[in-house]
């Protein structure tokens, strides 16, 4: 800031601070902006990437200033100017100074503060991180309404809302529940495994008419649970990314993470490989190297026709076609904040003695 009281990349220097100004004002914004999720409700919106461009430009701006700053008093006497510069800078790392020696003192404490509980039964937690990978269904009922949650693993993780797929593409679970929490329907085992849905879990207090609900719909069977929650186990076949041939038959292709493998058999009748995952044009699937043509399944689950007799190594992998342009941006970015903030060169003005 003082640096912008001398002439010396001014422009530059102004630059930089509205920019930065304006993402820190724009990321505000955003984090105050909610958007609806399937993993919980309302959100806000990520201001991360925000955050990050808006400290780079104001470090550069720092990096600048700096150095016209310094260049400018040591041009000039001794003088109050000086002194004052030196109280600025000294309050300036007041702040981030005291905040360190408070945690040192009293350690990181805050709102947000580590669990080991779990927000599904141990057994379902180990049973989704095998080849299969069922998630479970969550219900909770709230003041006559039946609210539901979609969790992989053990159960919700931090940042699992700001990566939750879009509500386009799952809405049709929103029937599902609604048929299975009024007991309509008949094949709610069937349009569970769709997505992939190996248990339904009810958080306590379960209320009675649901309980009997869930007990009666075929394809479901009572499990034991903890804390006075209720457990359903589905009996279809529910897998992240399954076969499946002409006559319905299910096949479970092991995954992990964004990947998935599984060798063809020597007489594969044909069929589709179903991934439980909303219809991305990043998901990509080969057999022995040659990629299966893309299609959308039940209008919002990806997709890909595998042909008959085909055989060899079926493989599934996911790649963000953004990922790459994020990558060379940021790269871009932290080599402007590196030359930004190397030290100029100084001309040095040879006089002429007469």
């Amino acid at each position: 800031m003082l640096a912008l009281a001398s002439r010396a990349r001014r422009a530059l220097l102004m630059v930089l601070w509205s920019t930065g100004g304006g993402l820190l004002v724009a990321a505000v914004v955003l984090a105050r902006t909610s958007l609806p999720s399937i993993n919980s409700g309302p959100v806000p919106l990520w201001s991360g990437p925000l955050v990050v461009m808006a400290a780079a430009l104001l470090l550069a701006a720092a990096a600048v200033g700096n150095e016209s700053v310094v260049n400018g008093l040591s041009a000039r006497a001794f003088s109050l100017r000086q002194l004052a510069v030196v109280a600025v800078a000294g309050l300036a790392l007041l702040a981030p100074v005291t905040s360190a020696l408070v945690w040192l003192r009293d350690g990181a404490d805050g709102p947000v503060q580590k669990t080991t509980d779990s927000q599904v039964p141990a057994f379902v937690a180990l049973a989704a991180q095998g080849p299969a990978q069922p998630r479970t269904l969550v219900l909770r009922a709230t003041a006559g309404r039946i609210a539901y949650s979609l969790v992989r693993g053990g159960g919700l993780q931090w940042g699992d809302a700001e990566v939750s797929p879009p509500l386009s593409s799952v809405r049709g679970l929103d029937a599902v529940v609604s048929d299975l929490a009024a007991g309509r329907g008949g094949i709610e085992a069937q349009r569970l495994a769709a997505y992939a849905i190996g248990y339904v879990l009810v958080r306590a207090p379960v209320p009675v008419d649901l309980a009997r609900q869930l007990t009666a719909a075929p394809g479901l069977v009572k499990a034991a649970a903890p804390d006075g929650s209720a457990l359903w186990q589905v009996t279809q076949t529910a897998a992240r990314v399954r076969l499946v041939g002409p006559r319905g038959v299910v096949r479970v292709v092991p995954s992990s993470g964004l990947s998935a493998s599984l060798q063809l058999p020597r007489a594969w009748p044909g069929g589709t490989l179903v991934i439980a995952e909303g219809a991305d044009p990043g998901w990509k699937a080969t057999v022995d190297g040659k990629p299966l043509k893309p299609v959308v399944v039940d209008k919002w689950a990806q997709g890909f026709a595998v042909p008959a007799a085909s055989s060899g190594r079926l493989d599934v992998s996911y790649r963000s076609a953004a990922r790459g342009g994020w990558l060379v941006l940021a790269l871009i970015a932290v080599i402007v904040v590196i030359v930004l903030a190397l030290p100029a060169r100084r001309r040095t003005d040879l006089g002429s003695s007469a």
